[in-house]
């Protein structure tokens, strides 16, 4: 009798370990899931406002998966955080938001400094991608910015904007210069 429990106990205890192996593999499937989906919103958000709110609302609900202290028996915090941090990406970028920043455009033959006043910045992108081997271009990283008040709708690159309205000047003019040389 007691061998009969013994193996019945026993066999509850595996079948409850296997059940348990399983339901962790079924969780860490849906985070890399949930993971991919955020990364491809993330880096649709240059094409697709909608994209943002997507990439916004994967990031929360990966943050709660990995605050969720009482699911911690079978996966960790600590696991969380280093599957949504896997694939975090650092990127130095030159202005700040709400930063004025100068723009220059060409012109009429020359160069020119758009808007004396200078632009607020209002959003700011990043972009992460592999280059294309016909140019022989490795992994690239772009910063884009959107402007309040720029009459264009679209967005900026970071080496087209300058600190200060000297700054741009002093490349319309360099620019001017180079352009009167070829004529």
């Amino acid at each position: 009798m007691e061998t009969d429990v013994l193996a019945l106990t026993l066999e509850k205890c595996q079948s409850i370990v296997a059940k348990d192996v399983e339901l962790e593999n079924k969780l860490k499937f849906a985070v890399e899931a949930i993971i991919v989906a955020r990364d491809t919103a993330y880096s649709a958000t240059q094409d697709c406002p909608k994209c943002d709110y997507i990439d916004n609302y994967l990031t929360k609900v990966l943050k709660q998966l990995s605050d969720n202290k009482e699911d911690d028996q079978n996966i960790s915090a600590v696991k969380m955080n280093n599957l949504t941090n896997r694939n975090k990406t650092e990127f130095e970028h030159r202005f700040a938001l709400g930063d004025i920043v100068f723009l220059t455009f060409y012109s009429k033959g020359k160069y020119r400094v758009r808007k004396k006043s200078g632009y607020k910045i209002t959003d700011i992108r990043f972009n992460y991608s592999l280059g294309c081997s016909y140019f022989d271009e490795g992994i690239k990283k772009s910063i884009y910015y959107w402007l309040e008040g720029n009459p264009s709708v679209r967005m900026i690159e970071e080496n087209s904007c300058f600190p200060s309205l000297e700054d741009a000047q002093k490349y319309c003019d360099k620019k001017n210069k180079e352009l009167s040389k070829k004529e």
